[in-house]
């Protein structure tokens, strides 16, 4: 590599979902990997409030990765080199996600490959995607996109309210199969069971982090009577899969918050193993980032409908969703133009040197 450039950008607030972020727009970097010949890798580092190392330890780390010039004169030819990297995946996966994520986008660019072919020699060419709605009308506008899981969360509303908007929801949508995510906000066994009998089982395909993580204890005694099945998410990104193999049905891996895309195919694959069923999702970052999560799950065998779709109105998924499946990109890398502007990063701000 000749070059490595980081640009700080402001990622929107999603107030919508996460109320607590209180309309402040959230901190993402998009790092760039230019190599001899001018060929140029992207990767994304975007922070999530409870998830991986935050905004002020994540500008730090890419601030020293560029200052101290480790990166400068590598070779990237294989994916072994990529993995050689040595990336701090740990202690700051944000910022190891941007280097891997750019890195396997200058490999695809120079081989002329995707990067699923990278990670897989014969990865799906569209994987089964599910929608984030918020109440009936994103429902029926998501089925009428031939969309056929549908996620909603709930637990931040009194019971009756999320009752109510789910039985809507239901009815807007019949034909889908919902996933209820709590994000944690059910204290205990007794807490989700009473939300469970009060939403009701019917057509719920499972319900993602009832209890707050590092409850693995109280997950596994409300798995054996929730009567249906059960997903990790914030769990997934840090316990020890062997803990999670009894207490959930599926985990919810997001490449962002494990340090790269190598460290999430490993997690995924092991995970397989144990017989746990895998679904990907990004983490609400930009076009990059969301890619990179794209041709993550492209490369699993069979797994369950993913969270993958842009969750920017000005940014539609437009013709490659198709019956709730969603194309992956053909051409070398990513497959997102590397002289394009960014959406999902409206709003950048300067450069970390």
């Amino acid at each position: 590599m000749v070059s490595v450039t980081v640009v700080a950008a402001r990622l929107a607030p999603y107030r919508r979902w996460l109320p607590s972020l209180g309309g402040r727009p959230r901190a993402g970097w998009l790092l760039s990997l230019e190599d001899s010949r001018g060929r140029v890798g992207r990767g994304d580092a975007a922070c999530w409030p409870g998830f991986g190392s935050g905004a002020a330890r994540t500008e730090r780390a890419l601030r020293d990765l560029v200052r101290d010039g480790s990166l400068l004169g590598r070779t990237i030819d294989s994916i072994d080199d990529v993995a050689a990297l040595g990336l701090p995946r740990r202690e700051f996966p944000e910022a190891s996600h941007a280097v891997e994520l750019a890195a396997l986008d200058l490999l695809g660019r120079a081989h002329g490959r995707p990067v699923a072919a990278l990670l897989e020699p014969h990865p799906a060419e569209a994987v089964p995607v599910h929608a984030l709605v918020d109440g009936p009308e994103d429902a029926a506008r998501a089925a009428a996109r031939g969309l056929r899981h549908l996620k909603l969360k709930v637990g931040r509303a009194p019971l009756a309210e999320d009752a109510a908007r789910l039985a809507a929801v239901r009815a807007a949508a019949p034909a889908c199969a919902l996933r209820l995510d709590a994000n944690g906000a059910w204290a205990t066994p007794s807490a989700a069971l009473r939300a469970l009998d009060a939403l009701g089982r019917d057509g719920v395909e499972w319900v993602e982090q009832p209890l707050p993580a590092g409850k693995l204890a109280e997950t596994r005694r409300l798995r054996r009577r929730a009567g249906v099945s059960l997903a990790l998410d914030e769990d997934a990104a840090t316990a020890p899969l062997a803990a999670l193999a009894d207490a959930a049905d599926v985990v919810v891996l997001k490449p962002m918050f494990l340090g790269g895309l190598l460290a999430a195919l490993r997690r995924a694959r092991d995970a397989a193993h144990l017989g746990l069923d895998v679904c990907v999702t990004h983490a609400l970052e930009s076009a990059v980032g969301r890619a990179g999560a794209l041709h993550l799950a492209a490369s699993l065998s069979a797994p369950r409908a993913c969270g993958l779709l842009s969750p920017y109105p000005e940014e539609p998924d437009g013709p490659r969703l198709r019956d709730g499946l969603l194309a992956v990109p053909p051409s070398p890398g990513l497959g997102v133009d590397a002289s394009a502007p960014t959406p999902g990063l409206p709003s950048g701000h300067g450069r970390c040197a």
